[in-house]
């Protein structure tokens, strides 16, 4: 479909020192994610970040509650089994998360795509699209393009998958490949429903050899806040050649730079929030366990909490979920591990964080990136 390896040297030269310059940015803001005693659970945020964003720019709507809870099980037994709005996404992440980038195959996509959407029969999960597809305007039959045909599907995603799994010289070879990928991706159209998400998990899949820290920079929180540029880019592609994957580079380097940037403001939003609940217990030391157990496990079971801090059981959870500082959810079969514990303010901060920083325009004090998804 496209000769990917051709378009990706002849704008290597033409990217090479930006994308140093990004990656050194990417470097520092891990640095200093790295340093924060609640790391992980930051990182968890921000990936849950990505997750919801690529979500959202299909008119998705997930929870940032609900994707920590995909993360967890109760009474040794998989969360979802007890949420069936679990979109399973986060599952699919973890799992790319672990895979070997340097041998990414067709039935790596395959397998990824039917986890994702294995409530979605329609999206045919785990099976490339056997009908030709049209991306347009269905009320008015207008086609803005057509992907190729069902046949060329399976060739076009090996040829792809070639050119993804070759050796990288440097950063800028991986964000090179992992970019020109997804848009190859997204032109083959490979699946009746569900490209774009598994089209956008390939980015940080194919960037996780050279910067494994890719997941937690939420590049599709980027393009959900500049979505029209995003699809106006990926438009021009199989019609103005070179010149547009130019274009495409440009806009998904000018995300990651901005990404990077982002990262200590969304460490100052949570730091800021968790500070105000210690101000408030101040004195109160088994809240203040609480909140310190809950900083690096907002979304726990009830029976973790109540074994890492002294004193701690239902009645006293209660009292704190009627306080507002957690929500304590309580599962109908008791048998299995009783309730989970949400640590609301963790939640909050995540709508506190200004994605509104993301947008390619001015920077107004604005929420148009994920959905404010807290409780």
């Amino acid at each position: 479909m496209f000769d990917y390896q051709d378009i990706h040297d002849q704008l290597y030269s033409q990217f090479a020192e930006r994308t140093a310059e990004v990656f050194a940015k990417l470097q520092k803001a891990r640095k200093l994610l790295d340093d924060q005693p609640n790391h992980a659970a930051l990182r968890e945020l921000l990936l849950c970040s990505e997750i919801i964003s690529s979500a959202s720019i299909e008119h998705v709507n997930l929870t940032l509650e609900n994707l920590f809870l995909e993360n967890i099980t109760i009474g040794g037994r998989d969360i979802a089994l007890y949420n069936p709005q679990s979109s399973n996404m986060r599952v699919a992440y973890g799992l790319a998360a672990k895979m070997n980038p340097e041998d990414i195959s067709a039935d790596t996509i395959l397998d990824l795509h039917k986890i994702m959407f294995k409530r979605e029969p329609e999206a045919l999960p785990g099976q490339f699209r056997y009908r030709d597809i049209s991306i347009g305007d269905p009320r008015t039959g207008w086609v803005q393009y057509s992907p190729p045909p069902p046949d060329h599907v399976p060739d076009f995603i090996e040829d792809l998958l070639h050119y993804v799994n070759q050796p990288d010289r440097d950063f800028a070879d991986a964000f090179m490949r992992s970019i020109i990928a997804h848009a190859g991706f997204e032109c083959t159209h490979p699946f009746r429903d569900g490209n774009g998400r598994t089209g956008r998990l390939l980015i940080p899949l194919a960037m996780q050899d050279e910067f494994p820290d890719t997941w937690v920079f939420p590049l599709s929180a980027y393009i959900s806040q500049n979505k029209a540029a995003y699809y106006e880019c990926l438009k021009q592609i199989p019609r103005d050649g070179v010149a547009a994957w130019a274009n495409w580079l440009n806009f998904a380097l000018t995300g990651m730079q901005a990404t990077a940037e982002l990262v200590p403001k969304v460490i100052e939003a949570v730091n800021q929030e968790l500070e105000m609940d210690r101000l408030q217990y101040k004195g109160e030391n088994k809240a203040l366990d609480v909140i310190n157990y809950l900083a690096n496990y907002p979304v726990t079971s009830l029976a973790s909490l109540e074994a890492s801090v002294q004193g701690v059981n239902e009645n006293y959870c209660r009292t704190l979920h009627d306080k507002s500082l957690i929500r304590l959810k309580i599962f109908p079969n008791k048998e299995d591990g009783n309730a989970i514990v949400t640590y609301r303010t963790f939640m909050d901060a995540f709508i506190a964080i200004p994605w509104y920083y993301l947008s390619a325009g001015p920077k107004k004090n604005r929420q148009i990136g994920p959905r404010p998804d807290g409780p």
